[in-house]
């Protein structure tokens, strides 16, 4: 069998009888197979990633109760994300310039996240 049949009856892709795709399907789960998400989505060119950006100031991001709030956003945002498959990437306020800050910030829903 080829390996292009085998991609196909477990993707659900192209014309394979239904009794190859079934009988793929059943080695793969006795084999354990679990596709994977990252090769998936670097082959389609979907990372499926949420950036989490926090416009907390540098200086009050540390503080108990800042910190105390964005991890409760974090955890709520990390439980959605996963549920609808997506991965969560946490960036942590950092000291910079504020001119160049503002200037980055609407150029976030552009990027595409790799990996």
């Amino acid at each position: 069998m080829s390996r292009t049949t085998i991609l196909h009856a477990l993707n659900g892709l192209g014309k394979v009888d239904l009794r190859t795709r079934e009988r793929v399907k059943r080695i793969a789960a006795e084999l354990g197979y679990r596709p994977d998400l990252r090769a998936q989505r670097l082959r389609r060119g979907q990372a499926r990633a949420i950036a989490l950006a926090s416009s907390i100031p540098f200086a009050v991001a540390g503080g108990p109760s800042q910190l105390d709030f964005s991890m409760e956003v974090a955890a709520t945002v990390v439980e959605r994300a996963l549920v609808h498959g997506f991965a969560l990437v946490r960036a942590p306020p950092v000291k910079s310039d504020k001119r160049r800050e503002r200037r980055s910030w609407p150029h976030l829903g552009t990027r595409r996240p790799c990996g």
